[in-house]
């Protein structure tokens, strides 16, 4: 008796799941990016939040809550450094 209320609980969540929902697109295409500032702009907040000027190297944590290095945040920053100055040319990155 106990399995075959179980199976009807089961079955009775399945078919519950079962319902259609009404999914709205609400992208605004009238919407332009210049997305060359918009990576400008989060490479510099990248520097500003995160760049040790005493160690030389890009902290753990943001605004210094965490000065010690590790090797895979800062790989991705330099990619972000080197992306930024092939993309921009601008001697500060």
């Amino acid at each position: 008796m106990k399995v075959y209320i179980s199976l009807f609980i089961c079955v009775g969540i399945l078919l519950s799941s079962c319902q259609k929902l009404e999914d709205e697109y609400k992208y605004d295409s009238e919407t332009v990016a210049d997305w060359s500032t918009v990576a400008n702009t989060t490479s510099d907040a990248l520097i500003a939040s995160f760049w040790n000027d005493a160690g030389g190297y890009f902290n753990y944590e943001s605004e210094g809550a965490d000065l010690t290095f590790h090797y895979w945040p800062n790989a991705h920053a330099m990619d972000v450094l080197i992306d930024a100055y092939q993309r921009s040319g601008n001697d500060k990155y």
